[in-house]
C-alpha cells in the first residue's frame, strides 16, 4: 500500500503493510494475517466501538508506527501471534492497548507511554523506564 488511507474489512491477508504516512482501518471483528507491518509515521486505526479487534498473525508483527483506537470500556485489540521460536515482537515505539498472546516469542515492550493490557509470551522483556498498567 502506498501512503493514503486503506480501510480493511475483517477476513484473511496475507500480508498488511502501513508504509510511514499512511493509515489502516480494522474494526471490530476477526482479522487472519500473515505478517503485520506498521511502520514509524504510519497509523493502525482501530475501530473497537462494537467490540474488540481479532487480529490472529502468522509470524512476523513490526509495530513501529501509532496504534489509534476508540476509547471503549474493554482492551480494543487482541493480537494472538502463532509465530515460533524465533519470533520476535517490538512494541517499543508507541504504546500498545489490548491483549498479546505469543507464546512462541519473544516479546519487547518499550517506550515512553505506557502499555495497557496483558501480555503473554515465551519470553517477556520490558526496557528500563516502560510502564506496564494492567486491567481490572
Amino acid at each position: 500500500m502506498a501512503s493514503g488511507e486503506e480501510t480493511l474489512a475483517p477476513g484473511s491477508y496475507r500480508t498488511v503493510e502501513a508504509p510511514a504516512g499512511s493509515v489502516v482501518s480494522l474494526r471490530t471483528g476477526i482479522y487472519w494475517i500473515q505478517a503485520l507491518s506498521v511502520a514509524s509515521g504510519a497509523t493502525l486505526a482501530l475501530d473497537a466501538t462494537a467490540g474488540p479487534v481479532v487480529i490472529y498473525l502468522g509470524d512476523e508483527l513490526h509495530l513501529a508506527g501509532e496504534i489509534a483506537a476508540t476509547e471503549t470500556p474493554w482492551l480494543p485489540l487482541f493480537v494472538g501471534v502463532r509465530g515460533g521460536f524465533s519470533t520476535r515482537v517490538e512494541l517499543t515505539s508507541s504504546p500498545f492497548r489490548g491483549t498479546l498472546v505469543a507464546p512462541a516469542a519473544e516479546v519487547i515492550l518499550g517506550g515512553t507511554e505506557p502499555h495497557r493490557g496483558r501480555f503473554f509470551a515465551r519470553r517477556l522483556v520490558v526496557q528500563a523506564g516502560t510502564e506496564i498498567v494492567l486491567p481490572r
